[in-house]
């Protein structure tokens, strides 16, 4: 085997593996005839990388965890509510928030958000929108392997927004559809449907 062909199928090994770890080859130079030695000790530096590389990577994997104790996430929601009565009114209203919610190890945790909202009134046809308010909450969650419920009783929220949690823990998701009658307005029924998403705060 020529020189220039060794180099080259060291190269092709290299770039098949993971780029983690760093290998150092002595380059071949040309006319000059390979020996075992020379041979074996660049496959051996290729193999001692790739190893190196899929350790780390073993690693990485084994300390992957959902837990979102100790852990803040920036949130987004997003949410819709369509209204009517029996005097044919109707109303629709779009939310949107923006926040943090952190999880404390004890079991606690805080929420600040920043919520705007638009609605339309019929007959009527008029458009308002209201100036952002921003709340802070505190309340319970607990975790069940990738669910995590809140509660924040203090809101009046004691039912629980139940969230999916990604595998690696960085995301919180949670969707929810509810329809009834209107608790200021017994006359109106609502129907609302709400998602929101969290992202790990990552330092």
């Amino acid at each position: 085997m020529k020189a220039k062909q060794i180099l080259l199928a060291s190269s092709l090994l290299l770039a098949t593996g993971s780029q983690a770890g760093e290998v150092s080859i002595t380059p071949f130079v040309g006319g000059e005839a390979a020996t075992a030695e020379s041979v074996n000790a660049a496959f051996d530096a290729l193999i001692i990388a790739v190893t190196d590389n899929s350790q780390r990577i073993a690693a990485l994997e084994s300390n992957q965890t959902a837990d979102v104790a100790g852990r803040t996430y920036y949130l987004s929601e997003v949410s819709s509510s369509l209204a009517s009565d029996n005097a044919g009114n109707a109303g629709i209203a779009n939310y949107a928030a923006t926040g943090t919610v952190t999880l404390a190890a004890d079991g606690t945790c805080s929420v600040t958000s920043t919520e705007y909202k638009s609605e339309i009134d019929t007959p009527q046809g008029g458009i308002s929108v209201s100036p952002p308010e921003t709340f802070t909450w505190t309340g319970t969650y607990t975790q069940v392997n990738e669910i995590v419920t809140f509660s924040f009783p203090d809101e009046g929220e004691d039912e629980g927004a139940v969230f999916n949690v990604s595998p690696d823990g960085s995301v919180l998701t949670w969707t929810k559809s509810l329809s009834g009658s209107d608790d200021d307005y017994p006359s109106w029924i609502h129907s609302e449907s709400i998602f929101v998403v969290g992202l790990e705060a990552k330092p």
